[in-house]
């Protein structure tokens, strides 16, 4: 096989006016929705949504859309746009995946995009769809699948062999890919072929900039890179969520050595003690404070900690108002004050506002 050049018949133009005109129709079409229609998954050409016909009908008045229907009725007299699906309930991974929990009536009562993953050849739809959904619903972190595959005709071409199957084995990856911002995040219990389960869901919205995008992607690479996770449970979003919040503003030196959001309360609260900040001087003068005394209340607070911990404080900046407000963090700051350091300052920890949201117990205590 070899590389051919652009040539006569191969002009860019074309072929960049033809992708990015459907484009461009797609979203006029889904910009045209009004916001009580739920857009579930958009690929090139397709979307599947909640919107009635009577929505669709208003959406599809525009002067993208005219054009488009304008030079469709050129070709044939099929409609530009038409319902490939109808379901009840559908379910979405990643990048293009979905599959159907509750489908529809008829022929057309499914819509599975396996995204990547083999299933039997020998499946109907239904089965494909019922092996694909108790897939996403049974994953664990390392599963894998294997599946076979022919040679393709390159590798053909190129190694000179005929066309065999062989086996593949690679990770079952139907994790969300961060490509929009999670919001109204929550567990639900679903019904699939007569059996419950729980799983995490969400809303998304836009992410704020090219920038952001960036942040959440590096974050879940480097989370999921030495341990694989899954996002199952509003507890493993929370665990990510805390770790992210954690490591924000660090450099990428320092941040390594964090794991959770108490392993940067740590780093703040060690910082703080040796540079004598936030009521620690005070504390270190009044008690003749020692570190392994020190480091003895960190650990009864639920703050993991280690002389050579504390020392490493003296190469820190205090930063205030850097440690992230989860639950654990604030209990641990609570009960560090009551039980040992009634002078700590902990509202210099936590971000600004964070007190006053406090239970007004808490705030007793605090105060």
């Amino acid at each position: 096989m070899e590389v051919l050049p652009p040539s006569k018949i191969t002009p860019p133009y074309f072929a960049s006016f033809i992708t990015s005109f459907t484009r461009a129709v797609l979203g006029e079409i889904l910009n045209g929705f009004s916001d009580r229609v739920q857009v579930f998954s958009v690929t090139t050409d397709g979307f599947l949504s909640n919107a009635r016909d009577l929505e669709i009908q208003q959406a599809t008045t525009g002067d993208l859309f005219k054009a488009f229907s304008d030079a469709r009725g050129q070709l044939d007299d099929k409609p530009p746009l038409e319902i490939k699906h109808v379901v009840r309930q559908p379910l979405g991974w990643r990048t293009r995946g979905s599959a159907t929990l509750k489908p529809g009536d008829g022929e057309n009562g499914i819509v599975l995009q396996k995204g990547g993953i083999k299933t039997n050849s020998l499946f109907n739809l239904r089965e494909e769809n019922s092996t694909t959904v108790e897939l996403f619903l049974n994953r664990h972190p390392e599963q894998k699948i294997d599946y076979k595959t022919g040679v393709g005709i390159k590798d053909m071409m190129r190694n000179d062999t005929d066309f065999v199957y062989r086996t593949v084995s690679k990770r079952l990856s139907m994790e969300f890919d961060w490509k929009r911002r999670p919001v109204n995040i929550r567990d639900v219990e679903v019904e699939f072929e007569g059996k419950r389960y729980k799983h995490l869901t969400f809303d998304t919205v836009p992410i704020e900039d090219y920038s952001a995008f960036n942040q959440v992607r590096e974050a879940w690479h480097n989370y999921d890179k030495k341990a694989k996770h899954n996002l199952k449970a509003l507890e493993d979003f929370t665990a990510f969520e805390n770790l992210r919040t954690a490591k924000r503003s660090l450099t990428k030196e320092k941040s390594k050595y964090i794991r959770t959001a108490i392993d940067r309360l740590k780093q703040d609260i060690t910082c703080a003690y040796q540079k004598n900040l936030a009521g620690f001087d005070t504390i270190r003068t009044k008690y003749k404070l020692k570190h392994r005394t020190f480091m003895e209340s960190l650990n009864a607070c639920g703050i993991p900690c280690k002389i050579s911990d504390i020392d490493n404080g003296k190469k820190a900046t205090f930063k205030p108002n850097n440690s992230p407000d989860t639950d654990d963090v604030i209990e641990a700051l609570l009960k560090l004050k009551s039980d040992f350091y009634p002078e700590i300052e902990i509202e210099l920890f936590l971000p600004e506002g964070t007190m006053e949201k406090l239970p007004k117990s808490s705030e007793k205590l605090a105060a």
